[in-house]
């Protein structure tokens, strides 16, 4: 399994790439950095089947899944600030992502992937562990093969028996705005 539970985990796999020309001097440099993977993001809200009042379960455990395999190997092109994923990095023994969640009660999960990373139309996608032990997946209703610097968004229903899709947007992995300092050595 890919494990991102921990913040910590999460940044190990995000890789972010920035480029600028510029003479050596005292004052700052700016530098736009954009991500060179890609972000699966998803929530999930009360849907329906539940009396007025009545609360979903409580989710313990939520996993993306891949049964064709995810990738977990590739290259990192400095001069063009790209990551491709190696096609011999694809493990089909490794099927399962856990995504980062914030808090315990945080209703949104983070994961990075490879871009160029697949998952087919159908599949299934996302699965939610209730307290309990009941479980929920959400299918895919069309195919996702994901690109650098965007993120996926899936706004996802926790009905009484399914998980549904309530609505997904594609965005621009949009970089932060930092600032900082760097030590150089120039000779």
């Amino acid at each position: 399994n890919i494990d991102y539970s921990t913040l910590a985990k999460l940044n190990e796999g995000n890789f972010m790439y920035g480029k600028a020309d510029s003479k050596a001097t005292n004052s700052g440099v700016s530098l736009s950095l954009s991500h060179c993977m890609s972000q699966i993001t998803f929530s999930v809200q009360k849907g329906n089947g539940y009396a007025p009042g009545e609360a979903m379960p409580t989710i313990e455990k939520a996993e993306i899944l891949n049964k064709n395999g995810l990738y977990t190997t590739g290259t990192f092109n400095l001069s063009a600030g790209t990551v491709t994923a190696s096609e011999s990095g694809v493990n089909t023994g490794i099927e399962v992502i856990t995504p980062y969640r914030p808090t315990a009660t945080a209703t949104t999960w983070y994961a990075i992937v490879f871009p160029g990373q697949g998952f087919a139309n159908g599949s299934k996608f996302v699965r939610f562990t209730a307290s309990g032990g009941t479980t929920y997946t959400y299918e895919l209703g069309a195919a996702l093969t994901c690109e650098a610097n965007y993120s996926y968004n899936y706004e996802l229903s926790l009905n009484r028996k399914s998980v549904s899709l309530s609505g997904f947007t594609i965005a621009q992995w949009t970089p932060k705005s930092e600032s900082g300092n760097a030590g150089m050595d120039i000779n």
